[in-house]
This record gives structure tokens, C-alpha cells and sequence, in this order.
């Protein structure tokens, strides 16, 4: 079976609560099914492109297809100031503002092959 799973942090490394828990979640669905995994990365986690190319590798042992993006309000702290406040004046959740982007708005209309 294709599972397409998204997350809105990558789950590396995985020491300790939802990390771990996503991490091994991953692997042990990946070993009978076909997981596309596409993950926003948190700078605060992952924060230089080696930590990021790491990641990325681990997670293609087991996984089909790995792809990693970055937030939009991790671009600067204007960007995060700006989340803030359009978040309280907004209908949708901080959450929901975070991860919105125009790539996860592609990524749902797209077909995974």
C-alpha cells in the first residue's frame, strides 16, 4: 500500500516523546508499505543543511520518497512576529498558519506516483 504521511516536523533525531514515537512509527509502517514522507523541518531542531541532509538520508532507508521543507516563518523573526499576529486576528489556528504554504497547498492537489 502508497501511504503519503505528513508531518508538520521531522522527526529527527528520535530521542524522546513525539520524535521518537513518529520516528519509529515511520519505520515500522515502512516495512510493509510504501511511505512517501514529506515533513516540514524546524530550524530549532534541524538547523544547518548538513543536520537536514542526515535526516533525510536516515529516513530514505525505509522510506520511498523523503521530502523536506522549511517553514515559512522560520525565514526570520519578522516572519514569525508576523505569524503571531495574523494568527490572533485569524479564524484558523497558530498551527494551521505555521504550516501553511504554497507547497503543502501543492502537495494536496498533487498526484504522488
Amino acid at each position: 500500500m502508497n501511504i503519503l504521511w505528513l508531518l508538520h516536523i521531522l522527526p529527527y533525531p528520535p530521542k524522546g516523546g513525539v520524535m521518537q514515537r513518529s520516528y519509529n512509527l515511520i519505520k515500522e509502517v515502512a516495512k510493509e508499505n510504501e511511505v512517501y514522507l514529506f515533513a516540514f523541518n524546524q530550524k530549532a531542531w534541524l538547523p544547518t543543511k548538513e543536520d537536514i541532509i542526515k535526516a533525510k538520508k536516515e529516513f530514505e532507508r525505509f522510506c520511498k520518497k523523503v521530502e523536506i521543507f522549511a517553514l515559512p516563518s522560520d525565514k526570520s523573526k519578522f516572519a514569525w512576529h508576523k505569524l503571531a499576529i495574523k494568527s490572533f486576528f485569524s479564524k484558523d489556528a497558530y498551527t494551521i498558519n505555521r504550516t501553511k504554504s504554497k507547497i503543502m497547498v501543492k502537495l494536496n492537489s498533487a498526484k504522488i506516483h
